[in-house]
């Protein structure tokens, strides 16, 4: 195999174990039905990530006429919202 293949067979694993984590964190967040936070764009981001698992973020970000960085920021920041509600919830607050 070339190193070439072993690159890109290894940026796909990665790939695909960040949508994973990503997905099981907003298929929770969606779950809970509480939005408060969350702006429409990265409500749009989210279901995006979810309906189409196996995209990645540029071609999510294709999918929504933005860039790839606009994609990945929308979902860091949801996910952000959920880490920190979740760390309040803990510490009861």
């Amino acid at each position: 195999m070339s190193e070439y293949a072993v690159l890109e067979k290894a940026n796909r694993l990665r790939r695909n174990v960040g949508a994973s984590r990503t997905i099981a964190v907003l298929e929770v967040f969606f779950e809970r039905g509480d939005t408060t936070g969350a702006t429409d764009t990265m409500l749009e981001a989210g279901r995006a990530r979810i309906a189409h698992p196996d995209d990645s973020l540029a071609q999510l970000a294709d999918r929504l006429g933005v860039t790839k960085d606009t994609i990945a920021g929308r979902l860091r920041r949801l996910e952000d919202l959920v880490f920190a509600r979740n760390r309040r919830a803990h510490n009861g607050i």
